[in-house]
């Protein structure tokens, strides 16, 4: 598991919700309030940005804390971005350790990053070889780092390419992994954020599993996503369970992740 924020709006210094906020990313790592498994998330630290709409994203990746690192501190107040991805990481049983296993993935090709909060049942199985089989030959040889979340981003980027558009991409890829999981009896916790210089879409979702907590809160500056409320929770709305959220600028459009199901 892990926890994560993403924020789109006025550039703001990386550090604002990273680390100066009252239950900011670096407080998540040690005292989180709402893992559903795990204690702590000091696995890996992790932050994509953009610098400006036209830049390509920026990444810096730690496997430690976020208090691990002294530069961070010094490094975050003067990195500003209208466009964040964070992550501290709490790593899954049986998935390695290390920078490759850091999160957010980031493809440079299409300066797309990524995030996932939970797993994937059966990875290591069927299930895997499954989703895997589907992959462009090139995607593969481009894995991160072979774990399940990188397989769910190349899964996401091979919808990318194909022509879907970011919430395309990542609603067609959660239906097909959910039908993967019925099909093969295997469980998925599945909250992740695609996030690119322009846009930004998340969802929610689990299937045989208590879902993880993911919120959204409107602010003058811009809009956020996290794991958990990063200042006060009077500010913050729960994100309902198959629910998708698409980011632009300032605005924010709360949407059924699975609405052909919902209709039948």
């Amino acid at each position: 598991m892990c926890r994560l924020f993403a924020f789109s709006g006025a550039p703001q210094p990386l550090s604002t919700w990273l680390l100066d906020a009252p239950h900011s990313l670096e407080k998540q790592a040690y005292q989180p309030r709402e893992m559903v498994s795990g204690t702590v998330n000091v696995d890996g630290t992790g932050i994509a940005w953009w610098p400006s709409p036209d830049a390509p994203a920026m990444r810096y990746l730690f496997d430690g804390p976020p208090w691990a690192d002294p530069n961070l501190r010094h490094l975050t107040p003067r990195l500003v971005s209208g466009a964040q991805l964070g992550v501290v990481r709490s790593a899954t049983p049986g998935i390695g350790h290390g920078i490759g296993h850091v999160q957010p993935f980031l493809d440079e090709s299409s300066d797309t990053a990524f995030a996932h909060n939970g797993w994937l049942g059966g990875f290591r199985g069927p299930l895997g070889h499954a989703l895997l089989s589907d992959f462009d030959p090139a995607l593969l040889d481009a894995l991160p780092a072979f774990n399940d979340s990188a397989a769910l981003f190349c899964a996401v980027l091979q919808r990318q390419r194909g022509g879907a558009n970011a919430v395309e991409a990542l609603s067609d890829t959660l239906t097909n992994i959910v039908q993967l999981c019925e099909r093969h009896n295997e469980s998925a916790s599945l909250n992740v954020v695609l996030a690119q210089a322009d846009v930004i879409v998340a969802a929610r979702c689990s299937l045989g599993v208590r879902a993880n907590s993911l919120y959204t809160s409107v602010r003058e500056h811009g809009v956020l996503i996290a794991s958990e409320a990063l200042d006060d929770p009077a500010q913050w709305t729960a994100v309902p369970e198959d629910s998708v959220i698409e980011m632009k600028g300032a605005t924010m459009n709360v949407s059924a992740l699975f609405p052909q199901s919902e209709s039948e």
